[in-house]
């Protein structure tokens, strides 16, 4: 039985890096805060994606509860800069 990881930022450029690097020997759960992108069809063994936000503390452990991730990485970031500066 493989190992099952959740990965937020599925979407960005670190969580989709890691969702393809890992789908081959886990079982993966991807999180993001935006829609399914039009890659998603493009994912290897694509299992199950969730929308929503992780300061949505109830949601995200109901996603965590469902999915019963071994493995939680966390690769949501914020890429840009004038946003960055205007949200710190």
């Amino acid at each position: 039985m493989s190992k099952r990881i959740l990965i937020t930022g599925v979407q960005g450029l670190i969580g989709w890096n890691l969702y393809n690097d890992f789908a081959a020997d886990f079982e993966i759960f991807g999180f993001s805060t935006k829609a399914r992108a039009k890659c998603v069809s493009k994912a290897p063994k694509h299992k199950e994606w969730y929308e929503g936000l992780v300061e949505d503390y109830a949601e995200f452990s109901s996603i965590i509860e469902e999915t019963q991730p071994d493995i939680i990485i966390h690769a949501q970031a914020m890429c840009n800069l004038d946003l960055c500066e205007e949200k710190p």
